[in-house]
């Protein structure tokens, strides 16, 4: 039943997520930078989500949304999502013990390499045409962006995580 209720959760977090890369980052875009809702999903999850020894299937499955929500090709974004479940699982007791600042600039470093492995595998692959240097520096920014926008993410997390230390006196309960 808790798997269930986990790949139900995962789909839910990957459609709202592609909803958000296709109707809010164009809004907040800046200097065509704009943050990818995907990536964060991925990584939140990776890191917060219960342990799966689906986890690296399932971010798999996530990028493959990605490459369809993004117009690349079709696998790049599925294998770099895929490593980045395989890393993060390694690390993911040590990453939940991070405080959210610190999570956000793994998240970033995290994004910026998801982002530059898809940029360059689509750049490669001849889906990319800007040069590789835009697609460098595209891939960077995004990167920034998106853990800025994990912030909230991390905060919330943390939140539940203290609550549920803290026990019912501060739930009110």
């Amino acid at each position: 039943m808790h798997a269930m209720v986990n790949l139900l959760g995962l789909l839910a977090a990957t459609y709202l997520a592609a909803v958000a890369d296709t109707a809010a980052a164009p809004a907040l875009e800046v200097y065509d930078v704009a943050p990818s809702f995907l990536t964060l999903a991925a990584i939140v999850w990776a890191v917060a989500a219960a342990p799966s020894a689906w986890r690296v299937v399932q971010l798999g499955a996530l990028g493959l949304v990605f490459d369809l929500n993004s117009g690349g090709h079709a696998g790049v974004g599925m294998a770099g999502f895929a490593a980045v479940a395989f890393v993060i699982g390694i690390w993911r007791t040590p990453l939940r013990r991070l405080g959210v600042v610190e999570q956000a600039v793994v998240s970033a470093a995290v994004a910026t390499a998801l982002l530059l492995f898809v940029g360059a595998g689509n750049w490669l692959f001849g889906a990319a045409v800007p040069p590789l240097r835009f697609v460098v520096l595209h891939a960077i920014g995004s990167g920034v962006y998106t853990a800025a926008t994990s912030l909230p993410a991390w905060m919330i997390l943390a939140w539940l995580r203290d609550a549920r230390r803290m026990g019912p006196a501060v739930r009110g309960t």
